[in-house]
């Protein structure tokens, strides 16, 4: 009976043990079936969304594909079947191969390499799209591969080249012009330039990339171009020809001609100036040279003119003398000495004789005075005036001669020289007020095409300089300009003729030299 009973607990128990078993075996299939369904749920979300990825997403193993999502489909134009275990390679252009390749390796073994690049890929109806591709190491059905997101960035690229041919083409416009331009910043640093203003300035590309106007200006230039910058920026309205002088590296200053306009951004907001440069320097300078070259004209017609008008007159007044001073003699040899009118009539003579040395001026000035030339040393002329020429400036004033050794000869008559001393020697004592130094020295003058391009009325060739400086007062431009013309003096009346450098002046112009 007992061991019935053992028998029949044994079982229950047994049966309690089974059915708990059974309820954990229930339990744990169950559990199973969740988890896979979890899985499946989870892997079905992860391949939606790696399917509705706008980016294309590539496998790649062994350098096989192994997986492509619908995006990297509409990439290639490939089916799926299509791309699927072919090497990837395959898919790149041929110039960009080498480059993917390296990079592919270099990942795989796990070394220093660049995770996101861009190449040329073939899709299947041919051409050529640019992708970006960002790659990273994955595990694969257990084995290492990669990652391969991928952007199709053909447009991009293709604005990008179109930006870069459009700013070649705009670089090189501006690079080939003769003018300068240059982009500056708000605070007005260079921040762009071409060829002709790097010229221009004398700077180095490098120096002069991010320099500020007032390093090439001096206070009043840098003052001038503020206003006109912070005009434009005021108003937004361009400012044309502005006139600026600019200091080079090398010191030269340089005329420059500026329009300067407003430089915006995709706002609106000013954020520089640009400007269009043109260097006047060398047609200002031929233009003040022309303006000289035109009143040297003008001044050696109107000298012309005077001459011709002194020379005509010279020689009627000086006929005029000579009956005077005949008719003169005769009443004087007719009347006796202590007669009354013997002293007037003398006066009469003196008279005449001191307006006939007046017209001998006149006419060296005309160039129609009488002459003997000769050859002579200009050395040997000059010294033999010295004793006379002391006498005539007085004790306060030295005389300092400076003759220059081997002169080429002249073919002049040795009074006109000594005239000319004479006179010079005159004006230049009447300028010096008190003690003073007069110099006169001799040289060698060589005149070429350029120099006398430059000089109205200078021929050229080799010449004798004669010169005579002094320390005196000097004359302004407006004397200087009138000189040479005959009975100008800036003496008081009756303190000279005014006929002095009038005659240095037509004496000069009969021997075929120039006065300076």
């Amino acid at each position: 009976m007992n061991d019935q009973v053992r028998t029949n607990s044994e079982l229950l128990k047994e049966n309690a043990f089974l059915k708990q078993k059974t309820q954990e075996l229930e339990q744990s299939e169950s559990e199973r079936k969740r988890a896979e369904k979890a899985l499946r749920e989870s892997e079905e979300r992860y391949r939606s969304l790696v399917e509705k990825a706008n980016e294309a997403i590539y496998v790649a193993q062994d350098g096989m594909l192994k997986f492509v999502n619908r995006a990297g489909v509409e990439i290639a134009g490939y089916s799926e079947q299509e791309i699927i275990s072919k090497p990837f390679i395959e898919f790149v252009h041929p110039d960009d191969r080498a480059m993917v390749g390296e990079r592919y390796l270099k990942r795989l073994k796990g070394e220093g390499y660049e995770s996101r690049y861009a190449f040329r890929f073939i899709p299947k109806n041919g051409g050529i799209k640019w992708l970006e591709l960002s790659a990273a190491l994955i595990n694969f059905e257990g084995r290492p591969a990669t990652l391969n997101l991928v952007t199709d960035i053909t447009d991009r690229k293709l604005a990008e080249e179109e930006l870069r041919k459009s700013e070649e083409k705009y670089r090189t416009i501006i690079e080939s012009m003769e003018d300068g331009y240059h982009e500056v910043d708000i605070k007005g640093n260079f921040t762009l330039f071409n060829e002709s203003t790097r010229k221009m300035m004398g700077y180095e590309r490098d120096a002069l990339l991010g320099m500020n106007y007032s390093q090439y200006s001096d206070e009043e230039n840098t003052r001038k171009v503020y206003q006109v910058y912070n005009q434009v920026y005021r108003t937004g309205e361009p400012v044309k020809n502005f006139e600026w002088q600019i200091i080079r590296k090398d010191g030269d200053l340089r005329d420059i001609e500026v329009s300067i306009s407003l430089i915006r951004n995709t706002e609106g907001h000013p954020t520089g100036f640009r400007s269009i440069v043109r260097d006047t320097t060398d047609r200002k300078r031929a233009e003040a040279e022309k303006l000289k070259l035109e009143e040297q004209y003008r001044q050696a017609q109107k000298m012309e003119a005077i001459g011709q008008l002194a020379g005509g007159v010279a020689h009627d007044f000086n006929n005029m003398l000579n009956i005077i001073l005949g008719y003169s003699q005769m009443a004087l040899m007719k009347i006796e000495p202590s007669g009354p009118l013997h002293t007037n009539i003398q006066e009469i003579m003196n008279a005449a004789r001191r307006s006939a040395d007046l017209v001998r001026q006149l006419l060296a000035f005309a160039r129609k005075q009488t002459i003997a030339p000769k050859t002579l040393d200009i050395n040997d002329t000059v010294a033999g005036m010295l004793n006379m020429l002391r006498k005539l400036i007085g004790e306060d004033i030295d005389l300092l001669w400076m003759p220059a050794a081997n002169l080429w000869p002249v073919k002049m008559d040795p009074a006109q020289v000594d005239q000319i001393l004479a006179n010079l020697a005159v004006n230049a004592r009447d300028s010096i007020s008190g003690v003073g130094k007069i110099t006169i020295e001799t040289g060698k003058a060589e005149f070429d095409d350029s120099y006398c391009a430059q000089h109205a009325g200078f021929v050229p060739g080799q010449y004798v300089l004669l010169a005579v400086s002094d320390n005196g007062c000097g004359m302004d431009k407006e004397t200087c300009e009138q000189i040479f013309e005959p009975f100008f003096t800036t003496n008081e009346v009756g303190k000279g003729t005014g006929m002095g450098l009038a005659t240095v002046y037509g004496i000069v112009k009969q021997n075929n030299g120039f006065v300076n």
